[in-house]
């Protein structure tokens, strides 16, 4: 079984390298427009209060395995693409409001995610996604409806988006 993905994967890298480089097209001289009609905005609210921030570890949070991100001020709006559970959490680092773009289907885990965040999903297909405490309960359990809702990351130790 091994030989064999070895053998796939020796015939298939090198044809898909291949395939990519001939399928490259010439430059344009205007980019092509993104389709927007997939992107929900949604509108992250206002910094933390000062006691909230306060009881914040200065740690940056994160996923394991790694899922996309992009920082945003408060107020600010940010695009949540179609197929993608994005979850905001408080940066106490940057004091920014810090999005994951969770858009493969994996059980992330997540570390200093901390105090009240947000979650938008825009995902596809009637997908079931769940937050999951320490000892692997279930905390939340919800479906796609383009809604911002307000979430307490707090307790949460994994989430898997599928």
């Amino acid at each position: 079984m091994r030989i064999k993905r070895l053998l796939l994967s020796v015939i298939a890298v090198p044809t898909l390298i291949t395939g990519s480089v001939l399928a490259t097209g010439t430059a344009q001289a205007t980019p092509p427009v993104p389709d927007t009609t997939a992107v929900q905005w949604h509108r992250l609210p206002a910094a933390p209060s000062a006691s909230q921030v306060s009881a914040l570890r200065a740690t940056a949070p994160s996923t394991a395995p790694a899922a996309s991100y992009r920082e945003y001020s408060g107020g600010e709006s940010a695009p949540c693409s179609r197929g993608v559970l994005c979850t905001a959490v408080w940066n106490p680092v940057s004091q920014k409001w810090r999005q994951f773009n969770l858009s493969a289907c994996n059980l992330y885990n997540v570390f200093y995610w901390q105090g009240d965040g947000y979650y938008f999903d825009n995902q596809t297909g009637g997908v079931r996604s769940y937050y999951y405490g320490q000892a692997g309960n279930v905390l939340l359990s919800f479906t796609p409806d383009a809604t911002q809702r307000t979430y307490n990351w707090d307790k949460v130790y994994s989430v898997r988006n599928c």
